[in-house]
C-alpha cells in the first residue's frame, strides 16, 4: 500500500468548493447535521491501511500528544465510536472493549491510545486544540496521516494563527474572524468547510511542499490531481478542547472530464488564483496546462 489513490481517483469529485467564488481565503463554515460528521466511502479499507503503515513505520511522523490533552483524547475516541455504532450499525460493531470495523479490523478501544484508536475508526485526520489560560486555542495532539503541506512536530503547541502563518494572506484576511469563530464554537454543533489544491503528487502523505515540474496540456489529466480537504470542527462538551477533522480526496484531474460545469469553472479558479497562492502551492509550473486542459472539450 503506496498511499497513492485507487478506486477513488477514478469516480468523480464530491466537493467543489471553488464554486462559491475564486477566492480559496475564505471560511465558508456551514453547520451540519452530526450523521454527517464524518464521511465513509470506497476507500475506506485503501485509506485506514495507509494510516496504519503510518502509525508503525512513521509514528513520530503522524502522531503527537501533549499530556494535558489525554482526557480530552479519552472523551473524543467514546465520541466517535459512539457515532460509529449508532450512525453506521450495519459497518461497525462493538466486539468486547474493541471495534470491528467495515474492513473487519479490530480497534481495541482499551490498548490503544485513544486518540490513536479514534483516527483508526475513520478516515478522517484528527487534530485536537485546547483552550490555554486565556483561552486561545492550542494544537495540543493530532494522528494526522495525510498532511497537505504541514509537519505535525512543527506545528504542535501553537495556536491557529501559527498553523496558519506560511499561507499568504491568510492571517491577515482571516485569521482574527478564525479565532472569533473558533473561540465561540458550542458544544452540541458541528461545522464543516472544505479547501481545495491540485498536485502531481499522488500521495495522501504529503507534509512538504513538492516542485510540481512543468507539464503539458495533454498530460495533465492523467499527472495532476485535485485534492480537497473536507474540515470539520466540533467542541468536546466535557473538557472544551475542539475537534478539527480533516478528510483528503483525491482525484485525477481527468475525472472532471464527465462533469463539464464544474470543469469550466474548476479553469476559471485556477487562472484566478491569487500569483502568491499559486507560488506557495508550487502550482507555476503545472498552472498553464492545468487551465488549457480543463478549457479543451472533454473530447479533446
Amino acid at each position: 500500500m503506496s498511499g497513492t489513490p485507487s478506486a477513488e481517483a477514478a469516480s468523480l469529485p464530491r466537493h467543489f468548493p471553488f464554486l462559491a467564488g475564486h477566492d480559496p481565503l475564505r471560511m465558508g463554515v456551514a453547520a451540519i447535521d452530526e450523521s454527517a460528521w464524518f464521511e465513509l466511502d470506497a476507500e475506506y479499507p485503501a485509506q485506514m491501511a495507509e494510516k496504519e503503515r503510518l502509525l508503525a513505520a512513521r509514528r513520530a511522523d503522524v502522531f503527537a500528544i501533549r499530556p494535558a490533552a489525554e482526557a480530552p483524547a479519552r472523551e473524543l475516541v467514546a465520541a466517535v465510536a459512539r457515532w460509529c455504532c449508532e450512525t453506521r450499525p450495519a459497518q461497525f460493531a462493538r466486539d468486547g472493549d474493541a471495534l470491528v470495523c467495515p474492513d473487519r479490523r479490530r480497534v481495541s478501544l482499551a490498548t490503544r491510545h485513544p486518540l490513536e484508536a479514534a483516527a483508526l475508526l475513520v478516515q478522517e485526520d484528527l487534530c485536537l486544540l485546547q483552550p490555554d489560560a486565556a483561552g486561545t486555542l492550542i494544537l495540543v495532539g493530532a494522528c494526522l496521516c495525510f498532511p497537505s503541506r504541514w509537519r505535525l512536530a512543527e506545528k504542535l503547541g501553537h495556536p491557529m494563527l501559527d498553523v496558519h502563518g506560511p499561507v499568504p494572506g491568510l492571517n491577515e484576511r482571516i485569521g482574527a474572524t478564525i479565532d472569533r469563530f473558533l473561540a465561540g464554537l458550542k458544544a452540541g454543533t458541528i461545522y464543516s468547510r472544505t479547501n481545495w489544491s491540485l498536485t502531481t503528487d499522488p500521495q495522501l502523505f504529503q507534509p512538504v511542499a513538492l516542485p510540481h515540474g512543468a507539464i503539458a496540456a495533454a498530460e495533465a489529466g492523467e499527472r495532476v490531481f485535485y485534492r480537497v480537504e473536507r474540515q470539520t470542527l466540533r467542541r468536546l462538551p466535557k473538557s472544551g478542547a475542539v475537534l478539527f477533522g480533516i478528510r483528503v480526496h483525491q482525484h485525477k484531474l481527468a475525472a472532471f472530464t464527465a462533469i463539464p460545469e464544474q470543469r469550466r469553472a474548476l479553469a476559471a479558479a485556477v487562472a484566478g488564483l491569487d500569483p502568491r497562492l499559486v507560488a506557495y502551492k508550487s502550482m507555476t509550473g503545472i498552472k498553464d496546462a492545468v487551465i488549457a486542459y480543463l478549457n479543451q472539450p472533454p473530447s479533446a
